[in-house]
């Protein structure tokens, strides 16, 4: 079945939870050094003007042919890895603990991948804020709708939760065009870009929510039925997580996702996202929901989660984000593994 027969399927129209995104004003005229540098100091100019720079970039090369897009991200991925010391570093310590039997030639081969794939995800953010819905509709795959067809003709709610994949805001703008959903993300630093990314993200009517919100907004939305993206791995510290094995480490796993799907009595489907660097193609998958979900049992839970994430990193390991400290909390406040 097709997106659009999909779409006649679905009952009442989606949420429109756009909300205008206005820009902060750059000062017209040449301030002084002195209020040159005060800006400087507070990140205010030179951030705005590295932020738009960087997203007019962005848009352009996103409307650009997809071959050309796609060349371009790759290239910016491998200039990520030659430059970004610290970042390959990590990438190559986390493949190391999750993968310690694999020779070393491969998993240098998969950082370097990754960072392609990384590139291509930054330069598929144009296309995601400003292609017209046709035009991004040629490049899913979307897998296992009726999954929320199902729970919601049942009148449940759904958490579609997943790892922190290169292509989670492809996944976002995809999924938020079928089903109403709410969402979560970390402001960043330079408030523009945060903004902007934020904007896209809302496009086509998902709700998003500082992540200093909490979990109250996601919960509210589910009891009404409107379902939750979830991006559910990290670590956040040993305050709110408890250590579950993670490719047979430990690792500081949020008990989140059980709580929040017992809460709500929502349904928790797993969802997978892929690019194929050859088509340019997202392959986006939603899973069986799971079974006997969530348990009493708060570890087992997590447990649960992290395996349905190692099941998925290991069918494309290149796309998983790499170059975040996953290990970096420690059982018993032990060393540091990076």
């Amino acid at each position: 079945m097709n997106f659009e027969q999909f779409k006649l399927r679905l009952t009442g129209p989606l949420q429109n939870a756009r909300k205008d995104n206005r820009r902060q004003r750059i000062p017209a005229s040449i301030p002084s050094v002195r209020h040159f540098e005060k800006l400087k100091a507070k990140g205010g100019l030179l951030q705005r003007i590295k932020a738009w720079s960087t997203i007019a970039t962005v848009s352009i090369i996103g409307l650009l042919p997809r071959k050309i897009s796609l060349l371009l991200g790759a290239g910016l991925g491998d200039a990520f890895y030659l430059s970004n010391k610290k970042r390959r570093k990590i990438a190559h310590k986390n493949l190391e603990i999750c993968f310690p039997d694999w020779p070393v030639e491969k998993r240098h081969q998969i950082v370097r991948e990754h960072f392609r794939r990384y590139g291509q995800a930054v330069t598929d953010l144009g296309m995601l804020w400003l292609s017209s819905e046709k035009r991004l509709n040629n490049f899913w795959n979307l897998k296992g709708l009726e999954h929320w067809r199902q729970a919601a003709d049942e009148g449940k709610p759904v958490i579609f939760f997943t790892p922190h994949f290169l292509s989670v805001d492809a996944a976002g703008v995809l999924l938020s065009q079928y089903v109403p959903m709410c969402t979560m993300m970390k402001e960043l630093r330079n408030p523009v870009f945060s903004n902007r990314l934020k904007a896209g993200r809302q496009r086509f009517g998902i709700k998003v929510y500082n992540r200093e919100d909490g979990m109250r907004p996601l919960i509210k939305n589910l009891l009404n039925n409107i379902s939750c993206f979830y991006i559910s791995d990290g670590d956040f510290g040993s305050k709110n997580s408890i250590f579950v094995p993670f490719f047979g480490v430990p690792a500081a796993t949020l008990t989140t996702l059980g709580r929040m799907a017992r809460l709500t009595k929502a349904v928790a489907i797993p969802l997978r996202t892929k690019l194929d660097p050859r088509t340019g193609q997202y392959d986006v998958t939603l899973g069986e929901p799971l079974e006997n979900f969530p348990l009493d049992d708060e570890y087992a839970n997590a447990r649960r989660m992290n395996s349905e994430f190692e099941f998925m990193i290991r069918e494309f390991p290149e796309q998983y984000m790499w170059t975040i400290r996953w290990f970096q909390t420690r059982p018993d406040d032990g060393p540091s593994l990076y």
